[in-house]
């Protein structure tokens, strides 16, 4: 029984928070490894840039992939841009109905 109640407990989120913290301090700093290596190569990212972190970090962390890099890649770029739609027009001149 005391099994079973501890599984329930590691599943809280007061146990997963600080898992969540380190997976993305450690995904923080692949990130700075790949510009470092963008700005090496001219703002371009060398070709199998990626698979080779990947490669050097499997050991440690068997869970990591191109995926979950390329996420966190993604969420990082658009973490800065609170409205990624631009605000409605509201000058009637500037309509984007076609005129019937």
């Amino acid at each position: 029984m005391a099994l079973a109640a501890r599984s329930i407990c590691m599943r809280c989120s007061i146990f997963q928070q600080p898992a969540r913290e380190a997976v993305n301090i450690m995904l923080n700093n692949i990130m700075n490894q790949i510009e470092m290596h963008k700005a090496s190569n001219g703002g371009e990212l060398p070709y199998g840039t990626i698979s080779s972190i990947i490669e050097d970090n499997k050991e440690a962390f068997p869970w990591l992939d191109a995926n979950k890099i390329k996420y966190h890649m993604q969420k990082l770029t658009n973490f800065h841009d609170p409205h990624p739609y631009p605000a409605e027009n509201t000058d009637p001149s500037m309509s984007l109905t076609p005129y019937i």
